[in-house]
């Protein structure tokens, strides 16, 4: 025992006593510390019969939610149900049959990274008392909110320091507002495609940008302005341009004088009709193109042959699209001087003559054959293919 009257002995063996239970409480198992709501697996289910669906982390609590599905049809009640889950770290949602009030839990996603809105009726006003709760937004997707302005827009890499990656498609973005937006000193990826108010001479504040290393243009009013406006952007890595209006004058000349074309990986061309198999020849000064898409255009594929004549020259892709191409006989045997190739789409364009030649591409990892009408014994002969793991049909 201690004696009462050594109180110098008495501190010292409760100071020992609190040491020794908090390196106790230390090497305990550390629980999770985000509790979420009881009725959790409650709102799931709302969430599933909205046919949604839901994202867990590791330890079981869900972490990000999806609301923009096709087919997803939520209510105000099952958009607050989702929101009232804490610490989320993803949500997504599209629809335009809710109330703007219904978004107010936004407020209290603090660890939201990133966040999909699509068709929903939030004003500016509305917007401003929502962003205070999104301090570590990263990625962020915008499509067709009609009542944001401009001005809001403009504001937003302002508004989320730590915002990298942002889409604005089919929005009322300006062009002062572009300009506000490429000010940016952090952003990496911009998709600003279908924005119709934006003329070519709009898009030349991006060359500003030198950390942008991903760009997605789109809509009617992209022309070769347009392309020539990008072309001095010195960093892209991946660029996406859909349902433009090309010349295939102009797209050759943005080719031969892009500032990253030695930098180029990525390369996205969707529904634009005035580009043919001639049309894509110059893609051989991209020297480092590896994904190549070439989505619903007027294609044979002969465009792979000659591309392919000089072999010191021609693109070593790792990925190709072709969908809804009209794959031509040369188009086709092109694909084996492709022997790089890991991921195929070739949905809606492949034909059983194709077979004989994907089957010798010995690298092949993914393959999409998907609206190709192939029999049971085709798609049983592309299963024995040793290095494909993945096989839609």
């Amino acid at each position: 025992m201690i004696a009462a009257h050594d109180p110098m002995r008495m501190r010292f063996f409760l100071f020992a006593v609190v040491l020794s239970l908090f390196v106790l409480s230390c090497a305990q198992p550390q629980t999770e510390s985000v509790v979420q709501p009881p009725d959790v697996a409650e709102i799931e289910k709302r969430i599933d019969a909205a046919f949604g669906t839901a994202e867990r982390s590791e330890k079981g609590t869900i972490v990000g939610i999806d609301l923009a599905r096709e087919r997803t049809s939520a209510s105000d009640d099952v958009l607050k149900a989702a929101l009232s889950i804490p610490n989320l770290k993803r949500f997504r949602f599209a629809g335009g049959a809710v109330s703007a009030e219904s978004f107010a839990g936004l407020t209290k996603q603090h660890e939201l990274a990133e966040l999909y809105l699509q068709d929903v009726p939030v004003r500016d006003a509305e917007w401003e008392s929502l962003l205070h709760g999104i301090p570590k937004l990263a990625r962020l997707a915008l499509r067709r909110l009609p009542n944001l302005s401009g001005n809001e827009l403009g504001m937003l890499p302002r508004r989320f320091p730590m915002l990298r990656n942002l889409s604005l498609i089919e929005m009322e973005l300006t062009g002062g507002s572009l300009v506000e937006i490429a000010k940016s000193e952090n952003l990496t990826a911009l998709d600003v495609r279908h924005c119709s108010r934006l003329a070519a001479e709009n898009y030349r504040c991006l060359t500003s940008m030198k950390k942008l290393v991903d760009l997605k243009v789109g809509g009617f009013a992209v022309t070769d302005d347009v392309l020539a406006a990008i072309a001095p952007i010195p960093s892209l890595r991946g660029l996406t341009i859909d349902d433009a209006q090309l010349t295939p004058a102009g797209f050759e000349k943005f080719v031969s004088e892009s500032a990253s074309a030695d930098k180029l990986e990525t390369l996205v061309l969707s529904r634009n009709m005035t580009l043919f198999d001639n049309s894509l020849q110059p893609l051989t000064k991209f020297p480092n193109l590896k994904r190549l898409t070439v989505n619903g255009m007027m294609l044979t594929g002969t465009f792979l042959e000659h591309l392919a004549e000089d072999e010191t020259a021609r693109p070593k892709l790792r990925q190709l699209s072709l969908r809804k191409a009209f794959l031509s006989e040369e188009g086709v045997a092109a694909l084996k001087k492709y022997p790089e190739l890991q991921v195929l789409d070739l949905s809606a364009a492949a034909t059983p003559e194709l077979i004989e030649v994907v089957l010798s591409l010995n690298q092949l990892e993914e393959l999409d054959v998907t609206d190709c009408g192939l029999d049971a014994d085709l798609l049983r002969l592309l299963q024995t293919m040793p290095s494909l793991k993945r096989l839609r049909r």
